[in-house]
This record gives C-alpha cells, sequence and structure tokens, in this order.
C-alpha cells in the first residue's frame, strides 16, 4: 500500500434510499446492477503533490489501468488514459468515524 496515499475509496451509484418526504424507504432497494452503472467515483486523499504524482505513476494504479481501462471510456487525447473529471479539493473541515473504516474493503 502507498504509505502517503492517506485515503482511497471507490464508489459505484447506489439507490436512492429515501423517499419523496425524505424518510427511509422500508426496504432499502437492491444495488443497481453493474452493468447499468454509468460512472465511478474516486475520492482520494494525499500527503502532498508529490504523494498524488507518486500514486499515478506507481505499480498499483499503472496496474489498475492495465487490468480495468477496457471498462472505461478513453481520453481523446491519451487512449491510455481513462476520461476522468477531476477536481482538486482544499479540506477546510470534516471527519470520519472509525466505524466508516470498517466498510472499506481491501
Amino acid at each position: 500500500m502507498e504509505k502517503d496515499t492517506l485515503a482511497y475509496n471507490v464508489s459505484l451509484t447506489g439507490p436512492d434510499v429515501l423517499d419523496a418526504d425524505n424518510n427511509p424507504i422500508e426496504s432499502p432497494p437492491q444495488p443497481i446492477p453493474l452493468q447499468e452503472q454509468t460512472q465511478v467515483t474516486f475520492i482520494e486523499a494525499y500527503k502532498d503533490e508529490a504523494a498524488f504524482s507518486q500514486h499515478v505513476n506507481g505499480v498499483p494504479f499503472q496496474t489498475f489501468l492495465k487490468n480495468n481501462l477496457h471498462y472505461f471510456k478513453t481520453s481523446p487525447d491519451n487512449p491510455d488514459w481513462p476520461l476522468t473529471h477531476n477536481t482538486m479539493l482544499d479540506r477546510q473541515s470534516g471527519f470520519a468515524r472509525k466505524e466508516f473504516s470498517h466498510l472499506q474493503t481491501g
């Protein structure tokens, strides 16, 4: 694991879990089938810019690209890279409870 990668989460679109009045739906809906997914969201945090660069150029990410690029639309500027929309965030505050880390896999 990359020691300067502070957080790395991969999420697919999930079903709505609240009704029109913002109450929990009685029977939680089933996950959206993989073949119907159209978007993957990666939320990542790095120690610094060098750590982000190391991640993008490192073995784990390059292996991920090699094994999974065919699942993504490719960039028109670089056919060896997935089409992405990147937004750099400057974290101002927030938290993650310990229980959140237990939900993560890998």
